[in-house]
């Protein structure tokens, strides 16, 4: 038998996560605030510090003034709890982890290049006469697997 509370829990929090996520960038990048105000109102805040903090960045937003975490910081008081979840959303910033994840991103991206660039050349090879296509594909197959290997 299903357990539902169990499900809705565990997607509260998986939204959490989320939630924390989309903090973290918007006090690395306030511009994103305009942006994401457009799609998320507090309401769909399931953590209630979040959804506070949220709100204090649209405000500061608004006014045209800093929406770093020493602003929201400030704004927030001695708020039970605050200086945690900031620290919590600072800690999601930009790191080793997202820098592997990117240095991947850009890997893939070469090798598809790289790849269409080696056809480009075989099918230019292959229509010179002057060159046996076994002599070109076991060539050019030579690079496919460094490609590979890379």
């Amino acid at each position: 038998m299903r357990d539902f509370h169990a499900d809705t829990r565990i997607e509260r929090a998986a939204a959490g996560e989320a939630e924390f996520e989309l903090i973290s960038s918007l006090l690395l990048n306030g511009d994103g605030i305009d942006d994401v105000g457009a799609i998320i109102r507090p309401e769909y805040f399931v953590n209630e510090q979040l959804r506070d903090i949220y709100r204090v960045l649209q405000r500061l937003r608004r006014e045209d003034r800093p929406t770093t975490t020493e602003a929201v910081a400030a704004e927030m008081g001695s708020k039970e709890g605050i200086i945690e979840t900031l620290q919590n959303s600072v800690e999601l910033l930009p790191h080793g982890l997202h820098a592997e994840y990117f240095a991947r991103r850009v890997k893939a991206s070469w090798q598809r290049r790289s790849f269409g660039y080696l056809m480009n050349d075989t099918q230019a090879e292959l229509a010179r006469p002057d060159r046996s296509p076994d002599e070109v594909l076991n060539h050019h197959a030579r690079h496919v697997e460094q490609l590979l290997d890379d």
